[in-house]
């Protein structure tokens, strides 16, 4: 019976989609997970490096401007990662 065969290919690609939701939900999460993993580290240790320099250098540069600038350039960073590479790198693997 034709109806059959439709409805078991439709029940398949039914699956399939469901599978690959389920399959980039998972992706996203995990990807999430390690960029905002990699960005604690950066912000870590950048924090350790300022803690390490003279008081001299702090009395040359404004707090401010310090804390701006590891701000807004580790969100700069994360921002390339997340949205930038990883498009990059999937449109790579999509043309091979």
């Amino acid at each position: 019976d034709p109806g059959t065969g439709l409805a078991i290919l439709s029940a398949l690609f039914l699956a399939a989609i469901t599978a690959s939701l389920i399959f980039e939900f998972g992706q996203q999460i995990l990807m999430n997970r390690t960029g905002q993993r990699a960005m604690f580290d950066l912000r870590r240790d950048l924090m350790g490096q300022l803690q390490r320099l003279d008081i001299a250098y702090f009395d040359r540069t404004p707090v401010g401007r310090l804390v701006t600038r590891v701000t807004t350039d580790v969100d700069v960073l994360n921002e390339l990662f997340a949205s930038g590479l990883v498009t990059i790198l999937a449109d790579v693997a999509v043309l091979a």
